[in-house]
């Protein structure tokens, strides 16, 4: 009778336990991420919504995402600490905004590195600098996620650009990223709440660096007389993620939606590209010129920007591995002044 009392109490504390472990294994998990973009961008309405979904496919519905633009809970420069802290799990970011954490991430966005998504999205993921921008964010403190594609981003200006004198004095929003223009005699200027349409429209800027699909979708057409070509780089943006947060999901749904990223994050280019085509050829439309230096005059360009390279590269060991890598991918590819 005791035994068999025993057996009953072991069989009912192995149920417990086994039905533990599966609701422990099913725990969903809340992120609230945070863009770099605002409400109006094409890249939040469209690609940052896409990215949640990618979250939560790839997690297989155990991440639910609670997704806002930026502003409304933290600025740009709010992003990483909220990150940082615990205050998010998630953020979209402008690499250059995490050099106090990673010094490393002013690589994120080099000029005239890739010149499309689908290059970028090579250089990342089977190149492997998903890999080192990885190691290198978790010296911070802070998990990597991957850079999800945004778009092209160009000059635009309200002034003709046929010589490297025209740069000269204007008041210009740069991106961390393209602060070597600083040598041509831009002056970076700050633009009221991160809206190049009323920077412009009210003169506190003549230019900016900015995503070039919002010529239609921000209606950046009606306040920009010029697009400087080539563009600067492919938008590669990096999702990053609260180590507290990113540890609580535990290596087997780590690995899944990591891998899953991995394999989709691609998706975003050729749904920007069309955005951008479409924004370009109406942009043409509207009269907005676009304009290339002399040969001559860009190679004085390129070398600003490969001496700003070389700045960012002796800032950190991890970032002169980058800018290594970047190299070795331009010598192979045979891109720019490597042709």
């Amino acid at each position: 009778m005791k035994k068999g009392l025993l057996c009953l109490l072991l069989a009912g504390l192995l149920v417990s336990l086994l039905a533990a472990g599966s609701q422990a294994a099913e725990k969903t998990f809340k992120w609230r991420l945070v863009t770099a973009c605002v409400e109006g961008d094409a890249v939040y309405q469209i690609g940052d919504h896409h990215l949640k979904n990618l979250i939560e496919k790839g997690s297989g519905g155990r991440i639910k995402v609670d997704l806002f633009p930026v502003g409304p809970i933290v600025s740009l420069e709010e992003q990483v600490p909220a990150v940082l802290g615990g205050s998010l799990e998630a953020v979209r970011i402008i690499p250059g905004y995490a050099a106090g954490v990673a010094p490393a991430t002013l690589t994120g966005e080099c000029a005239y590195g890739t010149r499309d998504g689908y290059e970028d999205y090579e250089l990342h993921v089977v190149w492997g600098l998903d890999k080192l921008l990885r190691e290198h964010y978790a010296k911070g403190g802070i998990y990597y996620l991957g850079a999800p594609y945004a778009a092209m981003v160009c000059f635009f200006s309200n002034f003709p650009i046929n010589t490297i004198n025209d740069f000269k004095g204007k008041k210009v929003w740069l991106s961390p990223s393209l602060m070597f223009l600083k040598e041509l005699g831009i002056v970076p200027t700050e633009m009221p709440g991160f809206d190049p349409y009323m920077g412009m429209k009210l003169g506190t800027i003549q230019g900016f660096s900015w995503t070039s699909m919002n010529l239609e979708h921000m209606k950046l057409k009606e306040v920009t007389k010029v697009i400087w070509q080539p563009s600067f780089f492919p938008a590669s943006t990096h999702l990053i993620v609260n180590m507290k947060a990113w540890n609580a999901l535990g290596p087997e749904l780590q690995e899944r939606l990591q891998t899953y990223i991995d394999a989709h994050i691609f998706e975003l280019v050729p749904m920007m590209k069309k955005l951008e085509d479409n924004a370009f050829a109406k942009a043409k439309e509207y009269g907005v010129q676009f304009m290339n230096l002399p040969p001559a005059e860009f190679d004085t360009v390129l070398k600003a920007c490969r001496a700003g390279w070389d700045q960012v590269a002796g800032m950190h060991p991890d970032a002169a591995k980058i800018i290594e890598l970047y190299k070795s991918w331009m010598k192979y590819n045979k891109a720019w002044e490597y042709k």
